[in-house]
């Protein structure tokens, strides 16, 4: 995020979609993915989510171009919701 909070960028790599373990809000245990068991579903894809209020800067702008980035209506929270319900597999 830059000083003006105007952009935004993040990198996501491996995403996995898990069940919510039993007793969610009761653990005591960190959930990391060793203790989640199956994924439901896991993006083969490196997610890059630029959220922005103004202009790209344009060092920004040659990078994504530079990787053929394109925009995208993916929803990270779309697809957990469709694969623990079924709509989308692993």
């Amino acid at each position: 995020e830059d000083d003006a909070g105007s952009v935004r960028v993040t990198l996501d790599r491996e995403l996995a979609v898990f069940a919510p373990p039993a007793a969610l809000w009761a653990r005591e245990e960190p959930l990391v993915r060793e203790a989640l068991g199956t994924a439901a579903y896991r993006e083969s894809a490196c997610v890059v989510e630029v959220k922005h209020r103004a202009a790209l800067p344009s060092w920004l702008e040659d990078a994504l171009a530079d990787v053929g980035a394109r925009t995208s209506d993916y929803s990270k929270f779309r697809v957990a919701s469709q694969a623990l319900h079924g709509v989308v597999s692993t």
